[in-house]
């Protein structure tokens, strides 16, 4: 019989009808006894007249073995994914109670308290400072502006800005997740969206699909991911 094991692990081509009681048709061999009882099988229908050679034998048991390796070297590599996954999930748990700062537009509002904001405003091209008229506006989960501010001009540099919660008529908005867009205009009206960045009190963690999120400001507050955190402070330290 000219089929071999090593063309069972690529086809799934049973060896003969009286195997196929005893080999499930299967594209791959989960463990040795399959490998062992398909070998045994396949030494039983070979041709007398033309025998298996050592070498053949040889070979399949060395493509058995490193198919072997791998699949234990794949549950390893997954086990130990896991366990680092399960570490650095613990790690976070010390940020708890401290304050992050995140690149990230989300503002979360509870009791009409909100995240301070901070930005930068870029330099000239030659290093030279810039004026900007700078303004700032405050959209609700559906895009909504709720609140358009005008912070007026500042020259290049680090700013951070605190809405005090209230929309354009001076109400204070309903508690939940805004968005903070910044757009700063420089004396030649050229307007550029400038990237805020939220700060907050870590209240706790969160796991979705295996990503670890911080949420802030309590369990029902804004949820940022981890990898757009730049900064934690100590709660108290001075922004």
């Amino acid at each position: 019989m000219s089929t071999s094991v090593s063309g069972l692990l690529t086809s799934g081509t049973n060896i003969s009808s009286s195997a196929a009681s005893t080999v499930t048709n299967k594209n791959s061999l989960s463990n040795m006894d399959s490998f062992l009882t398909l070998f045994c099988t396949q030494l039983q229908y070979q041709d007398p007249n033309n025998p298996m050679q050592s070498y053949e034998l040889s070979s399949q048991l060395a493509q058995f073995s490193s198919v072997e390796q791998l699949s234990a070297i794949n549950s390893n590599m997954a086990a130990l994914q896991d366990y680092v996954a399960s570490l650095n999930n613990s790690q976070l748990l010390d940020l708890v109670g401290k304050k992050i700062v995140a690149e990230n537009g989300a503002l979360p509002v509870s009791g009409g308290e909100t995240s301070n904001v901070s930005y930068t405003l870029p330099t000239a091209s030659d290093g030279a400072s810039k004026q900007y008229s700078v303004s700032v506006q405050i959209a609700d989960s559906s895009g909504k502006a709720v609140r358009n501010i005008d912070i007026g001009t500042q020259s290049s540099g680090d700013f951070s800005y605190k809405w005090d919660g209230k929309n354009d008529s001076g109400g204070t908005v309903e508690d939940g997740s805004y968005t903070c867009t910044i757009s700063a205009t420089d004396s030649n009206g050229n307007v550029d969206s400038i990237g805020g960045r939220i700060e907050g009190t870590v209240g706790s963690i969160a796991l979705k699909n295996g990503v670890a999120y911080l949420v802030l400001e309590g369990s029902s507050g804004v949820q940022i991911p981890v990898s757009e955190v730049t900064q934690v402070k100590s709660v108290g330290t001075a922004s």
